[in-house]
């Protein structure tokens, strides 16, 4: 049974500067995230784009609408609350991380010479700014990183802020990748470079066998999830420029 939208109950919507942080409030309640917890922002960006976000809705509240929100509840609720299970489970994504998994010249010679230069583009970037290297495997079946990769993995997301790692999670996640999350987290790719890098293979595919409609319509929801994550994080500098 489809859940009924909940009617906007509120006139006005505001934010107030805090010594920890920004608040916003609703009339005159304190906006809290959907697990009940004060939703204390780290700066006025954030803030000015949830306020706007609950201003812009009409008669019915359109959580989808509101991606700040969503992205900042999630930082609060989850990032901050189980981040050694986050830390544990990016690692793992890494230890079979989409980058590591190239196909052979025998196979498909030019997807094996794009994942070569495409990939090991990336994979050089984590070389040289991060000091691990993932090993490159061919076939289907998983493979195991070296244990070395497994403690600078840990080493690397243990110290990361925690309001702009929801950008990593996301990227990583819906990537499959460690690698393209930390450099989609860094901007050293931005959504478009991501969308290539995490669709590689399937893009390939489409030009020697034509679309899918159900594919593509999967990739425009997922490219609106990285251009979220995308905007938060230039909220998030937005506190750096200041």
């Amino acid at each position: 049974m489809e859940q009924k939208a909940a009617k906007r109950f509120y006139k006005e919507v505001s934010y107030q500067a805090q010594p920890a942080g920004f608040e916003v409030y609703l009339d005159s309640g304190l906006l809290k995230t959907p697990a009940k917890q004060p939703l204390l922002l780290p700066n006025e960006a954030v803030a000015k784009a949830v306020r706007d976000e609950f201003d812009a809705q009409q008669d019915d509240i359109r959580p989808e609408t509101m991606p700040v929100f969503s992205l900042a509840s999630t930082v609060i609720d989850r990032v901050m609350t189980q981040r050694s299970t986050l830390d544990a489970e990016m690692v793992r994504y890494g230890l079979n991380d989409l980058i590591s998994y190239h196909a052979t010249a025998d196979e498909d010679p030019d997807l094996a010479e794009k994942q070569a230069a495409k990939w090991g583009a990336i994979n050089d970037w984590l070389q040289a700014e991060y000091n691990v290297r993932f090993e490159i495997f061919t076939g289907i079946m998983p493979q195991a990183q070296p244990v070395d990769v497994s403690h600078r993995l840990t080493e690397i997301v243990e110290p990361l802020d925690m309001w702009r790692y929801v950008a990593l999670y996301r990227a990583a996640t819906l990537s499959g990748s460690f690698a393209l999350g930390l450099a989609f987290h860094d901007k050293h790719i931005d959504v478009d470079a991501l969308m290539q890098l995490s669709f590689l293979d399937e893009y390939h595919q489409e030009e020697k066998w034509g679309a899918d409609e159900w594919a593509i319509e999967r990739r425009d929801n997922i490219q609106r999830e990285y251009e979220d994550a995308w905007h938060f994080l230039g909220l998030l500098d937005e506190a750096q420029k200041a």
